[in-house]
């Protein structure tokens, strides 16, 4: 990753290697998201036990940087089946994390806060970020003409239905998340009704449809409409989370989600643009 971060043409200039990049990403989701929220790693400190708790590893921590997880995701995005990767598997992580954080059952010693709202907050915040870092990723490769080449990044996406209702998993390495490994979570425990079966089925009617549509978008076009998506997902996950665990009532906990939502995406442009001046294209 901080060889990918240091000189991105590493990945960008070889995108036959960009689907496995992007594969391995989504099995350290858990790791970048403990990376993004910037908290100094303190194993004594409470606020590092808090990001311990939201974002719970089995095994070794992949220790990253922020600045390294933005670059990646930003260079990943430019490539359609790395981005698919990332961006399904994110939003199938988001999913399992409310379930997860939302569920009354859940040990006292492994709880962040009582606070149901920050949690959905958090867990749509960072998630929010991831997504808007990889579209724009995607704007960058898209550029200012519209194109089909933004039908390739939908069907990439709607691919991954078939791959994952396929049953297909990745082998489980260090840093994975015992709670919400996303392929092989989403194989083994996305059956009708959970809530990661809510937020992937919304993801893939959405890709399908746009794979299909006869409009043709810009970079920037792609990063806006990625906008309306990421909210209306993050807002589904947690209103099946509250359904499913009614430990907020589930208009607020969406409500929650989306305005979360929206601020972490708009963080990515901020974060990608104050990293790394002048690499986006105004478009």
């Amino acid at each position: 990753m901080a060889s990918i971060a240091d000189e991105p043409e590493r990945l960008t200039s070889h995108g036959y290697m960009t689907d496995s990049i992007g594969q391995i990403t989504s099995e350290y989701l858990p790791d970048l998201n403990r990376a993004m929220t910037d908290v100094e790693r303190d194993p004594g400190s409470e606020k590092w036990q808090d990001i311990e708790k939201l974002y719970p590893i089995a095994g070794s921590e992949a220790r990253l940087e922020h600045s390294d997880v933005t670059k990646l995701l930003f260079a990943v995005g430019q490539n359609e089946e790395g981005y698919a990767a990332v961006e399904v598997g994110q939003k199938a992580y988001m999913g399992k994390l409310m379930e997860y954080h939302l569920n009354p059952d859940l040990p006292v010693h492994l709880r962040m806060s009582e606070n149901s709202s920050l949690l959905v907050e958090q867990i749509a915040t960072q998630a929010g970020e991831v997504s808007g870092t990889l579209a724009l990723g995607v704007q960058e490769a898209l550029g200012a003409e519209a194109s089909d080449k933004d039908k390739q990044y939908e069907h990439a996406i709607a691919q991954r239905k078939n791959w994952v209702s396929g049953g297909v998993g990745t082998v489980v390495g260090v840093g994975t998340s015992f709670v919400a490994t996303p392929w092989v979570g989403a194989a083994m425990g996305g059956g009708a009704g959970t809530v990661t079966s809510v937020v992937l089925e919304a993801v893939f009617q959405d890709a399908e449809g746009q794979a299909l549509s006869e409009a043709q978008r810009t970079g920037g076009q792609f990063w806006q409409d990625g906008l309306s998506r990421n909210e209306a997902v993050a807002e589904d996950a947690a209103r099946a989370a509250a359904d499913a665990y009614p430990s907020i009532d589930a208009g607020d906990a969406g409500t929650a989600a989306r305005a979360s939502a929206r601020q972490g995406y708009f963080n990515a442009r901020l974060i990608v643009d104050g990293q790394a001046p002048g690499i986006l294209t105004d478009y």
